[in-house]
């Protein structure tokens, strides 16, 4: 699919020399998760780091995540799940990336 497409094309070409990726990642918050929880949890905790790193309230960010989730638009393959969205109101692209040991049904 597209997916495999453009890791191809990352492959072949490489990341630019400005390009944030390698920022990004390490400056992403990482949040663990011990035991069962559920896939709204999950959103709820990331939502609320997010919040504080953009200044949008935690339930408008949760609600979005949530809403694009239940339209089909959250990729997970080989054991990750991406919500992800965008919002005028923040202005540079932020990661949080949350791990459990239990695994997450989505």
């Amino acid at each position: 699919g597209l997916d495999r497409e453009l890791r191809g094309i990352l492959k072949e070409k490489g990341l630019r020399a400005q390009d944030p990726f390698d920022s990004l990642v390490s400056q992403a918050a990482v949040i663990d998760i011990e035991g069962k929880v559920d896939f709204e949890k999950v959103v709820r905790r990331a939502a609320e780091v997010l919040s504080q790193k953009v200044a949008v309230d935690t339930g408008v960010l949760f609600d979005k995540f949530m809403q694009g989730t239940r339209i089909g638009a959250t990729p997970v393959s080989h054991g990750a799940a991406l919500p992800h969205l965008r919002l005028g109101d923040i202005r540079q692209a932020e990661l949080i990336i949350v791990r459990t040991d239990s695994g997450v049904y989505v």
